[in-house]
């Protein structure tokens, strides 16, 4: 697994989840959810995605920092400010709701759970590699906010 740390971009990862949940969904049985349920629910969870990696984007534009998530040694400031004081990977919480809000809307089980897979491979192939090299970079700043805020929620 080290051989894909910090090599494809996370919203690849988000999109191959999200062709598996469909392709599960597919020979997997279905929840009997109504329908207007699994929509609004979607809806919700899709809004809160959206902006939540909106307002995360707008954060590393205005601290004048790189987003591209390859390239964690080129950041040039942490971010601590707006969402990034309630959890320190934002975007990836916000693939991870889009992901989810896919999963509902399949009503299938299966693809959530296929959704919840996100959490440990981003964790382990983008976030942990970034946060070297950010506490490498940032020394004890970075460390004292990592002390401070979840690396998810």
């Amino acid at each position: 697994m080290s051989r894909l740390e910090l090599r494809v971009p996370p919203p690849v990862y988000a999109v191959a989840l999200g062709l598996l949940m469909w392709m599960v969904s597919i020979v997997t049985p279905d929840l009997d959810l109504v329908s207007a349920l699994r929509v609004g629910v979607s809806i919700v969870l899709l809004c809160a995605a959206l902006g939540l990696g909106s307002f995360a984007v707008i954060s590393f534009s205005r601290a004048r920092t790189t987003i591209h998530p390859l390239n964690p040694e080129h950041s040039t400031a942490i971010v601590t400010t707006g969402v990034y004081r309630v959890t320190r990977n934002p975007m990836y919480l916000a693939m991870l709701l889009g992901l989810l809000a896919i999963g509902v809307m399949l009503g299938n089980l299966f693809a959530v759970a296929v959704a919840c897979c996100f959490v440990p491979l981003i964790t382990r192939v983008q976030i942990r590699p970034e946060e070297r090299i950010l506490a490498g970079t940032f020394g004890d700043s970075y460390r004292d906010y990592c002390r401070t805020v979840r690396r998810w929620l």
